[in-house]
């Protein structure tokens, strides 16, 4: 079976120095040599916080980090909600994560760039969990874990669930 390395980028955490140029470097090293296809994702923040982000002027590393780490791997830069196609902040558990059918839609659009991902993705399932889903964060958890209990609208947008 395949293997796929994803490195995750939190821009939050970065801005902080963690991990570090060379940390980052180590990080997709070790993922080369566990002989992954190696993606690189900058997950996205909902609109409502991606706005304040971004009109705070604190976030301008994220285009050089971009820069920094585009060189030699597949980089899908999520950062803005509106690069997740048919999104919304409904589909958010809050500012800062994305919930299932977010990370659905990220998945598919990564494989319509990224044929090597065809042999490692369930199409159908993330096909059926967005058509009987959109616009709920984290449907499968719920219905795992969630007591019989409707998922919540976690940014309080009257999203309807």
């Amino acid at each position: 079976m395949s293997k796929v390395g994803v490195y995750s980028v939190m821009p939050n955490t970065i801005g902080s120095g963690y991990p570090t140029k060379s940390g980052r470097a180590e990080i997709i090293d070790r993922l080369q040599k566990s002989k992954m296809h190696v993606l690189i994702i900058f997950p996205p923040f909902a609109n409502a916080a991606y706005q304040r982000m971004m009109a705070s002027k604190k976030y301008a590393y994220i285009d050089a980090l971009t820069m920094e780490l585009n060189n030699s791997h597949p980089i899908f830069d999520f950062t803005n909600p509106n690069n997740v196609r048919e999104t919304n902040d409904c589909e958010f558990i809050d500012g800062f994560h994305g919930g299932e059918t977010v990370y659905a839609r990220m998945i598919l659009q990564m494989a319509a760039k990224d044929k090597y991902l065809d042999d490692v993705i369930n199409f159908g399932y993330l096909s059926e969990l967005l058509n009987h889903h959109k616009g709920r964060s984290s449907p499968e958890t719920i219905a795992l874990y969630g007591n019989g209990k409707p998922e919540s609208d976690f940014l309080g947008l009257r999203c309807i669930k």
